[in-house]
């Protein structure tokens, strides 16, 4: 049987806390309307003042989710540079040593507790990140542009699985191996994938040669499209929800259901202010956004169990 890994339920707890806020007021701004590209008018602000772009590339890495929310931390002020080389594994106990000494560090990383992030990532002069460029860029990325890029990611992301029940990884994966379907899909969710991303571009240029007129008028139907038509995508519960699902660790992490209700009280997302919150509705909520709102992505290839540590 294969064994799985483990990863410390503290340090989840730890990233929801920081991502929770981050995710939060990216969404809430998408509750006004957008304009054409999918954007409002504020994210547009933040892109031009920060030079924010060509997010949409990155959906082309069918990889952990998981890795999108931790290329974040560099903006809560460290490079990453003290994290252990991935060198060589030959066993499990190998990736297992490596993992933990990487929870470590991202312990300690997540341990900053300033509630300024936001406010010092959409303000100010670009600050720019030493060592981490835009692509194979030689310029650096600002905290600011690499804030809004992982926000920007994360909440299509969303979006997706809210909507279609598929990551914009998966969708842009399938696309890309043939399903029109899945192409329409993932513009209809983020409208930039079909300036970042090479196969949208030459699927249409084909389409149009070819005179694929219902599949054009199609695209630009879908172009046009609202990521959502619901509030249900904009609720922080089921926000922090689809962050666990997508990181691959819902199932292993609502095990301790409890603590989850605490926490959710915690961050305001669900219960009084007052009061215990009810376990018993709160466990509706979750079963309904299983049966309705969960990714139908493929099996992870790496198994996790949540190890409570003091």
């Amino acid at each position: 049987m294969f064994q799985p890994l483990s990863i410390p339920r503290r340090l989840i707890d730890k990233l929801i806390r920081k991502m929770t806020p981050l995710i939060t007021e990216t969404v809430a701004l998408f509750k006004a309307n957008a304009d054409p590209d999918g954007l409002t008018p504020k994210l547009k602000e933040w892109n031009s003042r920060y030079e924010v772009g060509g997010w949409a590339s990155a959906y082309e890495e069918f990889g952990n989710f998981l890795l999108i929310h931790l290329s974040a931390l560099p903006v809560y002020g460290n490079p990453l540079e003290s994290l252990a080389p991935l060198l060589v594994v030959k066993t499990l106990n190998d990736l297992q040593d490596w993992a933990d000494q990487t929870w470590q560090i991202l312990d300690q990383v997540l341990d900053d507790d300033s509630d300024d992030a936001i406010d010092a990532a959409t303000m100010g002069l670009p600050e720019l990140i030493p060592g981490i460029t835009v692509d194979d860029d030689s310029k650096p990325i600002s905290r600011q542009a690499l804030f809004i890029t992982v926000a920007l990611i994360v909440v299509f992301n969303h979006f997706a699985c809210m909507v279609h029940r598929k990551s914009l990884f998966q969708l842009v994966a399938e696309a890309k191996a043939g399903d029109d379907e899945s192409l329409l899909k993932a513009i209809q969710i983020d409208k930039q994938c079909l300036a970042d991303i090479p196969y949208f571009q030459e699927r249409l240029i084909q389409a149009a040669i070819a005179g694929e007129d219902n599949f054009v008028r199609r695209l630009m139907q879908y172009r046009k499209k609202p990521a959502f038509q619901t509030g249900t995508a904009l609720q922080p519960l089921y926000l922090v929800l689809s962050l666990l699902d997508g990181m691959g660790l819902l199932d292993a992490y609502l095990e301790d259901f409890e603590r989850f209700a605490d926490l959710c009280q915690e961050l305001g997302i669900y219960g009084p202010d007052n009061d215990a919150c009810d376990t018993e509705s709160l466990a509706k909520t979750v079963r309904r956004f299983k049966a309705k709102y969960r990714s139908l992505a493929p099996s992870q290839k790496i198994a996790w169990v949540i190890k409570d540590t003091v």
